[in-house]
């Protein structure tokens, strides 16, 4: 009788780690340092800016008109609070973009 007891424990507690790990695991993946998670953002904008881009070059937009909307598109998208640091990089991105180098 006490094996079984003691067999059910240390199945209870192997859960119990094992639970422990995926929470331990879960709480890593969400707690990214502000730092990262800011440059993640920036990344992440700045890579749907290039594919407007491209899309619009793609329609044969010039680089001033394809410039112009996608500065309008962010301006609205923030238009509520401040513009977001990456504003400031739409011209550079849409110029390596029509220079062939994105």
């Amino acid at each position: 009788m006490e094996e079984k007891a003691d067999k059910d424990k240390i199945n209870l507690n192997t859960r119990e780690a094992k639970g422990m790990l995926f929470q331990e695991y879960i709480y890593q993946s969400y707690t990214i340092p502000p730092a990262a998670q800011a440059e993640k953002y920036t990344r992440m904008h700045v890579e749907e800016i290039a594919q407007r881009g491209k899309i619009l070059r793609d329609l044969h937009f010039s680089k001033e008109d394809t410039q112009r909307r996608i500065e309008m598109e962010i301006a609205w998208e923030y238009e509520l609070s401040q513009l977001p640091l990456f504003y400031k990089q739409i011209k550079e991105i849409i110029d390596r973009l029509y220079a062939g180098r994105w």
